[in-house]
């Protein structure tokens, strides 16, 4: 007997009502009907099991219909190994209230229970034509049929279900269901397209089962998309184009869409559009939103156009179609009114989307433009320091010292700072970076921190190397600064390696070079474990080695780092890396962002 009958009590009265999923008629309960419930419980806890039963059995000579009493008196039953004496109970409470699906779910469980399988078909065919019209019964029987008799069994009651409801969406479900069951993959997903007859019916729950499945859900998710295709109407092609979106099928949604879009009233064509134009960005299916957004601004009115332009311009960039991108943004900007706000967002955007590719030329008359028209633009800095950036990530170095120095924010003097550490002339780039440094966000202003202490750590040799290495990492040339600090370290002095070696490490890393990152990591840890750098070198260490799941070699270096380390700022990033480690979840996540070193 359990320690806590009261507690099993009161479970079985949760789970009575709700079984199976089955709405079941177990209203609140009276004052009378709570006392009775607490007296049994209290009983049974003291293992009077007998007491609690004939207490409750009173009680339902009484309130037949008190579904707490009931419940409860099947728990008590239960617990003595005699659960089907509550049927003649379950029998009487019909009789007063047929309509409580919750009882006929109770009463065909318990059938179930003692092997009464020839009981089954009667008490199923009540409860049916006590809710016509109702999927739930059926859905329920299937399911108890499918435990007593096996699936097939299960699959004739919900196919007489789907022809008895008009509606029956989640009998479908419930086929596919046991045809997946089965291991009939093919029938599953022919079921589930059923369940998507229904203009109303969501898509998720189909290809979340999808995904539930053995093997490659593309290569699943295309019987759908034939079952779909096949006697199709409107609604089962508008799914279809959802399950190819939701499963990466570009080719494929955009196929159905068109064919779809070919079989809809010209009134219903645009909200259709709007809805996989909706769902592919979404989903992260830019390709598919740019053919919905195309399609739909050809029907549409100028001013309906922006708005789609917009859109278009967004997900065009998302699929790597930059001169459509720009080509939306270029035409919205046309629209609209000149000096307006609209304007000056989508002009900015612009510039922000061209910055990395755009000739010099055009790229400076872009942004003379935009300052010209809004002077004050609480964007001028930002954009001014993104063409500056773009200019000397391409080589395009006299460019970008034009447009940086032409500037006066924060965002340009770190341009500018960078961009005369790269050109060799240290004091000029250190000094424009403190000029930068106040009013930079924490994550810039870390990243300028930790570059002016390690230029004021090393010697006159190494300051040039160090700061060119610096500023094409920041312009986007990891490797490069990498390359560059590596062919110095043959001439630096024994003190300044650790520093350089730290920097091209973690340059290397960035630019993806694993292998070359864990060589001059490993260095810095194994020969200057008295360096500044050895707590950060360290950590950057433990996280290639756990990503390349090499957790052991990961554990080994973070519990270096923290014995001999405990005082850095980065010991508590590494006992928690260590706890995760020791738990087996290496490789789940990384041991620090990269970016934060």
């Amino acid at each position: 007997m359990s320690r806590f009958p009261w507690l099993l009590i009161v479970t079985s009265l949760m789970i009575g009502g709700l079984a199976g999923g089955v709405s079941g008629q177990v209203g609140p309960t009276s004052g009378r009907e709570a006392q009775v419930i607490r007296e049994a419980s209290g009983l049974e806890w003291r293992g009077r099991i007998q007491e609690a039963e004939t207490l409750l059995e009173e009680f339902m000579m009484g309130s037949p219909t008190s579904s707490a009493g009931l419940f409860a008196l099947e728990r008590v039953l239960r617990t003595q190994g005699r659960v089907g004496e509550v049927l003649p109970w379950t029998d009487r409470y019909l009789s007063e209230d047929p309509t409580s699906s919750a009882v006929r779910y109770m009463k065909m469980r318990v059938l179930v229970e003692v092997d009464s399988l020839e009981a089954l078909p009667p008490v199923a065919e009540a409860w049916f034509e006590a809710e016509p019209g109702s999927p739930d019964p059926y859905r329920e029987v299937a399911r108890l049929y499918q435990r007593a008799m096996g699936p097939e069994a299960a699959l004739e009651v919900l196919e007489r279900g789907q022809e008895a409801v008009p509606s029956g969406g989640s009998l479908a479900l419930a086929k596919g269901d046991v045809h997946a069951e089965m291991g009939d993959d093919t029938a599953a997903t022919v079921a589930w397209a059923r369940a998507l007859e229904d203009p109303e019916a969501d898509v998720e729950p189909v290809v979340r089962r999808l995904r539930g499945l053995e093997g490659d859900p593309e290569v699943l998710a295309r019987p759908l998309l034939d079952a779909l295709a096949d006697g199709s109407t409107p609604e089962r092609r508008e799914a279809a184009v959802e399950v190819a979106i939701r499963f990466g099928l570009d080719d494929e949604a955009i196929s159905e869409g068109r064919d779809a879009l070919a079989e809809l009233p010209s009134g219903e064509r645009r909200a259709f559009l709007r809805r996989v134009a909706d769902g592919a960005t979404e989903a992260e299916r830019p390709v598919v939103a740019v053919w919905a957004l195309e399609e739909a601004r050809r029907s549409v009115s100028a001013r309906e156009r922006l708005g789609i332009d917009l859109q278009l311009a967004s997900a065009a960039l998302m699929a790597g179609d930059t001169a459509r991108a720009l080509e939306a943004q270029a035409e919205v900007a046309r629209r609209l009114p000149d000096g307006s706000v609209e304007r000056r967002q989508v002009m900015a955007e612009l510039i922000r989307v061209q910055a990395p590719s755009a000739p010099p030329r055009q790229l400076e008359e872009l942004l003379a433009g935009f300052e010209s028209e809004y002077p004050e633009a609480q964007e001028a800095d930002e954009l001014r320091a993104l063409v500056a950036a773009g200019l000397a990530g391409r080589g395009e170095v006299e460019a970008a010292q034009r447009v940086a120095g032409a500037g006066g924010g924060s965002l340009t003097a770190l341009e500018e700072g960078y961009l005369r550490l790269q050109a060799g002339d240290v004091a000029a780039g250190t000094e424009a970076l403190q000029q930068a440094l106040p009013e930079l966000a924490p994550t810039r202003a870390t990243e300028v921190l930790h570059l002016l202490a390690s230029l004021g750590r090393v010697g006159p040799n190494a300051t040039v190397p160090l700061a060119q290495a610096a500023a094409r990492g920041h312009q986007g040339r990891p490797s490069e600064g990498s390359d560059r600090l590596v062919e110095a370290l043959p001439g630096a002095a024994e003190e300044d390696r650790p520093t350089l070696m730290s920097w091209a490490g973690e340059l290397a890393r960035q630019a993806g070079e694993s292998d070359r990152a864990v060589g001059l990591l490993s260095t810095v840890v194994e020969e200057y474990p008295d360096a500044p750098e050895f707590p950060e070198a360290a950590l950057a260490l433990a996280d290639l080695h756990d990503r390349a799941g090499r957790s052991e070699e990961a554990g080994r270096v973070l519990e270096r780092l923290i014995l001999e380390r405990p005082e850095s700022p980065v010991a508590p990033t590494a006992r928690r890396a260590l706890q995760r480690i020791r738990r087996g979840t290496a490789g789940s996540e990384a041991v620090v962002d990269p970016t934060t070193l």
